[in-house]
Formats: C-alpha cells, structure tokens, sequence
C-alpha cells in the first residue's frame, strides 16, 4: 500500500483527492488524507486552500460512496419494520441529522466516523442534508489541518495529537448542548 500512496503523493492535489475519496470509500491509506494533506500543506503553505479543497472533495465523494452502499442495504432493512418505528426513527434523524454527522466527520480518530456515514445511509438521511454535514465536518477538520501544516510545517503534526482530545471533548460538549437545547425548546 506504500507504493500506492507514494503515486498518489506525485499527484498534487488530484492524488490528495484520490487518498481522500479512498479513505472515506472504506479503503484506507497509511497516512491516510490528513497526513498527505498537511505533508502538501507544509511543502506549499501558499497552496493550502487548494489542497484543503481537492481533500475536502475527495472525502465528500467517498463519503457519499459509503452513504449510497448503505442506503441501499438501509431500504431493506428499513422495510423490514413497522410504520409507526420507521416514522419514529426518520423523525429522530431529521432533528440531529446535519449536526451529528458534521461532529462525526470533524472529530479525529479514534471517534468513529465510518459508522456514522453508513447509518446515515441506513436511516435514508436525505442526500442533500447528507453532503451539506460531511462538507461542513471535513472542511473545518481539513482547514484546520492545512491552517497547522502551512503555519506551523514539521511542527503540525505534534501539535494536532495535543489538541485532538480537546476537539474530541469539545465535540462532546457541543453535542450534548444542542441536545439540551433542543428539548428544552420542546417543552
């Protein structure tokens, strides 16, 4: 697999897309995109926006790969239910569906992301409302890394590992604030 990312690195910001896409498709790199993308935003700090948007693509497009996979196996198992649990379940997925997956895809390992993007599918998550929160989570996540690869260069890395944990919580607290703010809303 070393030799496949290393052909994909020669590629600019095409292979950036093409790792990205992989990555999110269930067919992980070593490295996977966000060391190739801060590696890219290191070399060429004045290119980091590009970069940013060729990985941020790439993972959108393999996201939705997984999304559609799991859409498909999601019909037939949605049917599979009665009525009254499948409006129960869609009505859950309409009120949290765009903030979860956006923490989902934001967050850095080990939050499991994959997992979140197939039951998106399953649940029949809306396609639109579906790239809306995988573009918004990867963007900020990719901007953030391709902010810390150009400013900070063999640094970056070193940092991100130390602010990881604090994303990880703060992504928690976000959760539940919204949560508590939603029912709160209700009653």
């Amino acid at each position: 697999m070393n030799s496949t990312m290393e052909t994909f690195l020669t590629l600019g910001p095409i292979g950036l897309f093409t790792i990205a896409l992989l990555d999110s498709a269930m067919i992980p790199l070593a490295g996977g995109p966000d060391g190739a993308l801060i590696l890219f935003s290191m070399w060429h700090p004045q290119r980091a926006p590009l970069y940013v948007g060729a990985t941020t693509m790439g993972s959108a497009v393999g996201c939705l790969t997984l999304y559609t996979i799991a859409r498909q196996a999601g019909d037939r198992m949605l049917s599979r239910l009665a009525p009254p649990q499948r409006e129960r379940i869609r009505r859950f997925l309409d009120q949290y569906d765009l903030l979860a997956l956006a923490l989902a895809v934001f967050l850095p390992p080990p939050f499991p992301a994959k997992p979140m993007i197939a039951m998106a599918g399953i649940l029949g998550m809306p396609r639109g409302r579906f790239l809306a929160g995988v573009l918004l989570g990867r963007l900020v996540r990719y901007g953030v890394e391709g902010y810390l690869g150009a400013r900070f260069g063999t640094r970056a890395i070193p940092i991100l590992r130390q602010i990881s944990p604090w994303l990880l919580l703060g992504g928690v607290v976000a959760i539940v604030f919204v949560l508590l703010m939603k029912k709160r809303r209700r009653h």
